[in-house]
């Protein structure tokens, strides 16, 4: 109980600051990103266990880095195309290529550069599309709030649907407490979140492709939420961190979020 308690209270403080972050958008957005960014990558460094000081330095400065690169580009350019980004990219592998040669001890070299380029892009690279979703499309803000708002209910509906009616594991080897009635349940709560947002904010946008944004992201968001939970239950950890009371840290929050991210940008662009 106490513990739900600090979750509440946590929720209460964050949810407005994330909001605002939201509808003020430009710099204040953009920090609000980058610090999550770099907090996320810090966490994933700890969570792996990683030790060498200089591959986090290069690590988190190419994190930012890339996303700032994606920021000012206004969303016009990315990985698919001729432009800074790829550039960019090329630069961070051969900065991690390159810090391998100066080193006494190569044995742990290799495995902590694959790390690293891991970390970068699982979290930097992955919520960099929400920089993008915001700056790139004329409704980009109503759109980021449908991403979260649909996060938050398919993480409400999937808790207390799971706690009144689960019975049936969905990947006890990962998460025990994880059901398929929870996830049901998370979908429709996240359902419901999108009906919301659609009728407040995207009266515009057509019924089909709102709800396949929000099937998407309640789909893809729980299959992201178990990845995170793989990667901690391989490192033996209960949280990433510790930084937010009663929800553990910076990737235990947004851990829905981050392959959610890509593909909520993409049918986004094609559908809406």
């Amino acid at each position: 109980m106490e513990e739900f308690k600090k979750r509440i209270l946590t929720s209460i403080i964050g949810i407005p600051l994330v909001l605002t972050a939201i509808y003020l958008g430009g710099p204040v957005y953009l920090l609000f990103i980058e610090t999550v960014i770099i907090l996320g990558l810090l966490e994933f460094f700890q969570l792996t266990r990683l030790t060498d000081r200089s591959l986090k330095i290069i690590g988190v400065v190419s994190a930012v880095l890339m996303s700032l690169v994606i920021y000012l580009n206004n969303g016009q350019n990315h990985i698919f195309h001729n432009n800074p980004s790829d550039f960019l990219i090329t630069l961070i592998f051969l900065a991690l290529l390159l810090s391998a040669i100066f080193r006494s001890d190569l044995s742990p070299a290799w495995p902590n550069i694959i790390l690293v380029f891991t970390g970068i892009f699982y979290v930097a690279w992955n919520l960099s599309f929400l920089l993008l979703i915001r700056e790139e499309f004329a409704w980009g803000r109503e759109y980021i709030y449908l991403i979260f708002a649909v996060i938050w209910a398919v993480d409400i509906g999937a808790y207390f649907t799971g706690v009144k009616w689960g019975r049936h594991k969905l990947a006890p080897q990962i998460s025990p407490h994880k059901s398929w009635e929870g996830a049901l349940g998370g979908v429709i709560f996240g359902l419901a979140a999108v009906a919301v947002i659609k009728i407040s904010f995207l009266a515009q946008k057509p019924w089909l492709g709102c709800l396949a944004l929000g099937l998407a992201i309640t789909i893809v968001g729980q299959l992201s939420d178990l990845v995170e939970s793989a990667l901690k239950r391989n490192y033996g950890v209960k949280d990433s961190g510790s930084l937010l009371p009663g929800h553990g840290g910076i990737l235990d929050r947004f851990d829905s979020i981050l392959l959610s991210a890509p593909i909520a940008y993409y049918l986004i662009k094609f559908l809406l």
